[in-house]
């Protein structure tokens, strides 16, 4: 459990039992601490985060949803730009990590956001032929 959640936070896990997910686990790993860790940061007076898993025929797409602050188109721009922040003590590295981890896995990863009405951030990964 992170630090990050506090009792004004609400969190929602939507995802098929049996999902597997398969790639790098170090990198897997820093996709969902990140992009989690961001959106509940987004909501410093609470909120709700709802993390979505959904199968495709050739894809998984994942998702994070919050209600929290949002971004301007300016910073959404340069979202993925490593020691962009605009949080401060923040170092600008998360969202630069989930992009290099996603390409490592030959995704994608977009984000949909406007102040004061939170952000999606939508991250696509390849299903393998021999897991399909």
């Amino acid at each position: 459990r992170s630090d990050e959640i506090g009792d004004h936070h609400q969190l929602h896990l939507d995802a098929h039992e049996n999902l597997v997910l398969l790639g790098e686990e170090h990198l897997l790993r820093q996709i969902f601490w990140n992009l989690s860790r961001n959106a509940l940061q987004a909501m410093p007076d609470g909120g709700e985060l709802r993390i979505t898993a959904e199968r495709k025929p050739d894809k998984l797409v994942l998702r994070w949803q919050d209600d929290g602050v949002g971004m301007s188109e300016d910073v959404r721009g340069q979202a993925f730009e490593p020691f962009v922040t605009t949080r401060p003590g923040g170092t600008g590295l998360g969202l630069a990590v989930v992009y290099a981890a996603v390409a490592e896995h030959r995704g994608s990863v977009a984000i949909d956001s406007f102040p004061g009405k939170g952000t999606t951030v939508t991250v696509e990964l390849p299903v393998h032929r021999e897991v399909a």
